[in-house]
This record gives structure tokens, sequence and C-alpha cells, in this order.
């Protein structure tokens, strides 16, 4: 029998090789060479058609009288216009270069005109009866059928009325924010919308008005240090500790090239969601059921990841598989934990991508026998599987050196993948990733700076990602007491109404925890 294939060892990373640089010719310009999970939804051809875009969807409620929708569009520019004066990632751009590397660029408005062309042009109000995912499936129509390159961010605001002149009473308004992911992840994402409710909410107060240009912070006193600049003292790019996690890394990957997942019908249609929202009550039952059942240190995040296992071996069971068959998750985790304790702990933001890749990987999964499994059992392998995601979870985060490490690892993914050698294995295995509580980012309700009267009501908060690859990204979050489970999923890989069960079936498992 031959060694196991084995992955070249991952090159140290150089901090300095990441960090802005002014453009020799136009001091106004900065770039700076794209870092870890960038380098990944930021390859050249997926980022132009919108792969792994990222949406926002809310429905609101203002709170305040005598508004009409003019007055709204100008009030929501001033405050997009106020968000990009302190955070320069809602209006970057990216460049190419002739491997395929993206670098992520800043361009210094030159004045006021250009910012308020900007704020024309990136905020998009009408007068008509669309809610936010018909805004959102019409926004890619419109860019598959005519190739146009999103913004970094755009924000679409439509209201039930006649026209822009009517007074808003107490109608549900609809919100969509638009990013290109190269520029945020879904933290900052959420970041980004909580601090423009709350922008909108003070200028609704106070009158539309925005500081000029002039005033600004310029250079690298304005944009966000490399991730790299700010690791935490135990996160080196290099030496025997990066190197073991770096080595750990690329084995999880080569066995999740051997991956189990689901039959699929092909690959390159329209990106689709579909959801299943728990009630308040079933919420409550199923979070007390798992700190009841599992311990305090158990969350849901670690049932939903048993319950979507089991959903899978229903969908397909491993009755045929190999011996030693594993299914493995790859989960998007929060890496801020790893950088200076003034962003760990949220006392400032960080608005680049900052996730680390986290692989949680079920053996053997042919002893989660689904086909002949009643209650009881099925109870069995929720616990068992919960147990092997919080252990693979802490293994990972606790690894030395391992925001480094994976930054590595996904680079080295970004350009095995630009190459076009990347194995078709394991390519439609269900993923997963746990959003949490959406209060830790956008307020239920916003008012004024003096606390006094509350201006607008955020009803309901939904987030989709497009999914152009073949396999299905299944994603937990909760808002107003509710948890839901959402599948993002390509329509040329997956009917509706396969996508639909499959993620029923996931909280019916979840469900059936708290009985």
């Amino acid at each position: 029998m031959g060694s196991a294939p084995e992955l070249p060892p991952l090159p140290p990373l150089t901090e300095e090789f990441y960090n802005w640089e002014q453009d020799s010719t136009d001091p106004s310009v900065w770039r700076r060479r794209g870092t870890g999970a960038e380098c990944v939804v930021g390859m050249k051809q997926a980022n132009q058609i919108g792969a792994n875009d990222m949406y926002l969807l809310f429905s609101f409620q203002l709170n305040k009288d005598g508004i009409t929708l003019n007055t709204l569009e100008d009030t929501v520019r001033s405050a997009w216009i106020t968000l990009r004066s302190q955070h320069p990632e809602v209006a970057l751009t990216a460049s190419w270069d002739e491997m395929g590397t993206v670098s992520l660029q800043h361009t210094e408005p030159k004045d006021d005109n250009e910012v308020r062309e900007w704020a024309a042009r990136t905020v998009k109000v009408e007068a008509s009866t669309r809610t936010a995912m018909d805004i959102r499936d019409a926004n890619e129509e419109k860019r598959r059928s005519t190739s146009i390159e999103a913004e970094a961010v755009v924000v679409y605001l439509a209201a039930p009325v006649a026209d822009k002149t009517v007074v808003l009473r107490d109608e549900t308004l609809h919100l969509v924010f638009h990013a290109n992911h190269l520029y945020l992840d879904g933290i900052s994402f959420r970041h980004m919308a909580g601090e423009f409710f709350r922008g909108l909410a003070s200028q609704l107060s106070i009158g539309p008005s925005v500081e000029s240009v002039s005033s600004w912070k310029k250079g690298l006193e304005y944009l966000s240090p490399p991730v790299l600049s700010l690791r935490k003292p135990n996160q080196q790019t290099s030496g025997p500790e990066f190197d073991k996690s770096a080595q750990l890394g690329g084995m999880n990957m080569l066995r999740m090239m051997n991956n189990w997942g689901l039959d699929v019908l092909g690959a390159g249609g329209f990106p689709r969601a579909v959801f299943h929202e728990f009630t308040e009550v079933e919420s409550n039952k199923i979070n007390k059921a798992v700190k009841d059942q599992l311990g305090p240190d158990f969350s849901i995040t670690y049932l939903a990841h048993a319950a979507i296992l089991l959903a899978l071996l229903k969908t397909k069971p491993a009755t045929d598989a190999p011996d030693g068959q594993i299914y493995g998750s790859y989960s998007a985790v929060n890496g801020r934990r790893f950088i200076r304790d003034e962003y760990a702990q949220g006392e400032k933001l960080f608005y680049p991508i900052c996730q680390t890749s986290t692989p949680i990987i079920f053996e053997n999964i042919k002893s989660y026998d689904m086909v002949n499994a009643d209650k009881v059992k099925q109870r069995e392998y929720l616990i068992s599987a919960a147990k092997v995601a919080k252990a693979g979870y802490d293994g990972a985060i606790n690894l030395p050196s391992y925001m480094p490490a994976n930054t590595a690892q996904l680079q080295f993914i970004a350009a095995l993948t630009a190459s076009g050698n990347v194995p078709s294995t394991g390519l439609t295995t269900p993923y997963f990733t746990s959003d949490g509580v959406n209060e830790r980012f956008i307020p239920r309700e916003v008012f004024t700076d003096d606390g006094q009267q509350k201006t607008l009501t955020v009803q309901t908060v939904r987030f989709l990602l497009n999914q152009y690859i073949t396999f299905m990204g299944l994603r937990l979050e909760s808002f107003r007491g509710k948890n839901e489970l959402s599948v993002h999923f390509n329509e040329a890989s997956y009917t509706k109404e396969v996508a639909q069960k499959f993620v029923d079936d996931a909280a019916a498992f979840m469900l059936s925890f708290a009985e």
C-alpha cells in the first residue's frame, strides 16, 4: 500500500508583504495584497460574476412623523456618506495581477462632488411594492445578463407608496445591502448595517448633513490595518508552531477530498436560498434543551452541525460507503479572537475579512445508521455528533498560530483553484456556518441621540450568500428570539424542493431534540 498523499509545506508569511502601499505616481491611490480568505473570494472570474456576494435583507418601520420618501432618500445618502467617511471598505475597488492575485485598492475622493456622485450611484430608492427578496433576485438577474461589476456595497430601499412625495406613515419599508465579499465578512457586514441604522436615525433627528471630504482622515490614518499586523503575539507567521498547524490543516484538506456529499444536477445556474424559521417558542425550547442535555458550554451551533449530518445521511445513507468514510464541513469562524484585544472584544470594529475556515470532521459515518434508527437512536446520534462538533471547534481554535497558518492554507487553496488543478471530489458536501444572534450587531429599535424617542424599528433580517459551487451552504442565525436555518444553493445543482426538504429535515431533527 502506498503512502498517503501529502501537500507541500506552506511557506511562512511575511507581514510586510501585505501592508498598504501608496501608488508611486498617484499619491491618492493605496493598495494592499489580498490575505487569506480575501484570496478565495477574490478570484477574478468568480468575483466578477458575483460568486460569494452577500446580501442583507431588512424590513423596518419609521417611528417618526412627517417624513416623505424624498426626505428619506436624502437622509439615507447622507448617512451612507457618513459611514464611508469612517469605513473606507464600503467604497474599495479591486485589481488583479497577471497571475490572478487580487489586491484591494483605495482611492481618496478628490472633493465633495465625487462623494455625492458615489452616493447617488450606490443608493437606489424607489416607490414600489417590491420586497427585499424581489430586489435581490432582480439585481442578480440583471447582473447575470449584463455582467456589470458590482460596487463594494450598494444600498436599495423600497417603500410601498405611490411616489416619493408621499408622507410615510406605518408602512413596512424594505432595505437591501448588497456587498462584494472581498471587502467585508459576515460579521463586519452586519456591523455595517447596524452602524447605518444608527446613523440614519441620528440624521433623521437632526436633518441630513455630512462632513466635507476635506475633514476626512487620509492614507494610513483612514485605512484599516492589514490583519496580519494586528495578530496577537502567539499567532506566529513562521516557525515550528506555524508549521504544525499548517501541516494539520493540509492533512485535513486532503482527507476532505474524499468527503460524503449529495447528488447534484449540474453547475452554473442562479444562486438561490430557502429558509426554515423556528417560532420563538420553538427557538427557546431548542436553546434550553441544548443547555440542559448537552451542558452549559454547548450552543445551538453544535446541535445544528449534528442535525445537518443526520439530514445528509437521511437524504443519502452511508450504507454502501467505504469503511471509515468521513463527513467534514468547513465552517467559517470569526478570526477576530486572534487579533488585538480592542478588536477581539469589540472596542474597535474591524471591517476587512477576518475569518478562519475550520474543518469539523465526523469519522466513520456508517456508524450513524439512519436507515434503521428510531427516535431514541436518532437522539443518541445527535448528542454524539454535537460533541464531535464542539471538540472540532475547540481543537482548531486552540492550535498554535492557527490564524496565520489558516491564512496561508486559504491562499494556497486560492492559488490551486486559479491554476485549475483542484480535484472535483468533496465539492458536493453540505457546509455549515453559524452566524449567531443578529442583535450583537443590529439593533431592534433605534432611538434619537438623547435616547428619548424611538426613530425606527427593525422588524426582520435575513442574510444571503451567492452560491455558485456545487455544495449547499447552510447557515443559522437568530433575530427577535427566532432562530432561522437557511440553505444557500445553486439552482443548477439542486432543485428548490430538494433544498427545502434538506433544511426542513435538519430543522426537524433539531426540534426532536427539544421534545
